[in-house]
């Protein structure tokens, strides 16, 4: 392997972790020409290494601007502290901020309009009181090392002791907070396309988790900074590994509604199974009011390979018809029904690392396709709550579920080539290199269903996609998602998917007593 390079900058900041990198060339300027894996710490000058850069220069340029990072989140529907321009009538107090993550110790809260002008400062934010803070060093999308604020007395003396605060390492899974804080750590980190960075959040005063910054040139620090460093390397050591055949396995659990053919009703499939099984319906009940259950789901068991999974879901739904037997209700899929029910294509990973490289990569080479195939309307409404880029969840058993995705159940066509697509690139991710979503604006068109600018996309991705091993043991049946998009065709989810997957279906009809 090449000697990595780690590109730092002049300050103290960079030059004080070089002690860290050893067996790494430390330089501020960058090499005429780069053949070994580039590690940047907030160096921006000359290009990427396309084979392996971390935090590469767009998404660095993006994270140094700190005002620009979190317009980044609030896209994503992240909370964060809004961005505020103050005024006499501003409900103060407000954060005076600088815009470079160094200069964040310099940040200052400030109570009254007076101050502002005296107030050196890039741009202000909204002060966020808070219940619990947490300081998250994030890799590779995992957080490695964790701290949360905690109070402590200072001065022997009683009477003069005030109280003060610092940080003190505590378990990722120490509760539902730190749990919640860890995976908006990382959606975080990833959104700005990072993979690596040090993340303050808060838990604020309704209980809500926020991210308050996200900084890529975190100062040293005794525990946190050998295991990055660590890390690093093993990522580096690791980079070229590929799964051997039959390593990966995947799961679902895709949703859909049922209607009343009849009159067009939502009819509640809690009314008909229960919760748990092959064929339920998922925990989100209505309003939160713990009794009925828009979501029916299947669970098919986990398989190697995507066809036999395709075949399992076909008989957890011919299985749901024994259960639901009845002509006149009808089960759709899709993303969104009355404008209000969102519905998703979960896919389970197990066998595969998650890491940063194999999330971006199932955004752009697995989410922009599908994307590109699904009802673009219904899609936008659903992505305003559910499916946003990046969208995971660790598993208790191992593994994770990518939730960016609408259902897919909408046609066994489009189940299997849903299914080879994800197999495909979580084996290959290491070889999928482009990431559209480094761009503001590519991320905004996502969310807006601007399919015109990925249309122009589309043959970049699928020309990646087809060089690699996996592509040609799945050809035929990924070949729909090319024909689709060619001819600018979308999936229709009014279709009663129990007719596209050609069930057998009972004669007789519900009525609701």
């Amino acid at each position: 392997m090449q000697k990595p390079v780690l590109l730092h900058c002049e300050d103290n900041s960079g030059s004080s972790w070089k002690k860290y990198f050893a067996g790494f060339n430390c330089q501020t300027a960058p090499p005429h020409e780069i053949t070994g894996p580039l590690v940047r710490w907030g160096n921006i000058q000359g290009t990427d290494n396309r084979d392996l850069t971390l935090n590469r220069k767009e998404s660095l340029v993006n994270a140094l601007n700190r005002e620009k990072a979190l317009q980044f989140l609030r896209l994503n529907r992240i909370r964060q502290p809004k961005i505020t321009v103050p005024t006499p009538s501003s409900p103060y107090p407000l954060v005076a901020r600088h815009l470079h993550p160094r200069e964040s110790n310099r940040d200052r809260i400030i109570y009254s309009y007076a101050e502002v002008a005296r107030i050196k400062a890039d741009f202000f934010v909204q002060y966020i009181p808070t219940l619990r803070d947490y300081k998250a060093w994030v890799f590779d999308a995992k957080v490695f090392y964790l701290e949360k604020k905690v109070p402590v007395v200072s001065n022997t003396s009683l009477w003069l002791s005030t109280p003060s605060e610092q940080y003190e390492p505590v378990p990722v899974n120490l509760d539902s907070d730190t749990e919640k804080a860890c995976l908006l750590a990382v959606k975080a980190t990833h959104l700005l396309g990072l993979d690596f960075a040090k993340v303050r959040l808060c838990v604020d005063m309704k209980n809500r988790p926020v991210v308050l910054d996200v900084n890529p040139v975190p100062n040293p620090h005794p525990e946190a900074s050998p295991k990055l460093v660590q890390l690093i390397k093993k990522r580096l050591l690791a980079r070229q590994h590929r799964p051997a055949s039959g390593e990966i396995w995947l799961g679902a659990d895709p949703e859909f509604i049922l209607r009343n053919k009849d009159n067009g009703n939502l009819i509640y499939p809690s009314h008909f199974i229960q919760k748990d099984g092959l064929f339920g319906y998922d925990e989100r009940s209505e309003r939160r009011e713990g009794r009925l259950y828009p979501l029916a789901e299947i669970r098919p068991t986990p398989d190697t390979c995507p066809l036999r999974l395709t075949e399992k879901i076909r008989h957890s739904l011919q299985y749901g018809v024994t259960r639901i037997p009845y002509k006149n209700v009808e089960w759709l899929a899709g993303s969104i029904h009355y404008n209000r029910y969102q519905i998703g294509g979960h896919i389970h990973f197990s066998g595969v690392e998650l890491s940063s490289a194999l999330l971006r990569a199932l955004d752009n080479y697995l989410a922009i396709p599908v994307s590109l195939i699904e009802d673009r309307e219904a899609a936008v409404k659903r992505r305003k709550q559910y499916g946003g880029l990046g969208n995971i969840r660790n598993k208790p058993h191992g593994g994770f579920e990518y939730r960016t995705l609408g259902s897919w159940l909408v046609s066994p066509e489009i189940t299997r080539a849903t299914l080879c697509l994800a197999l495909l690139v979580a084996y290959e991710h290491h070889s999928l290199k482009r990431d559209f979503f480094q761009s503001y604006e590519m991320q905004r068109a996502f969310y807006k269903g601007q399919s015109e600018k990925f249309y122009e996309l589309f043959p970049l991705l699928w020309e990646d996609i087809k060089q690699t091993h996996t592509y040609w043991k799945y050809e035929k049946e990924l070949q729909i998602i090319p024909d689709m998009i060619s001819r600018r065709e979308t999936w229709d989810e009014q279709q009663d998917i129990r007719m596209k997957w050609r069930l057998e279906i009972p004669g007789m009809s519900w009525f609701k007593s």
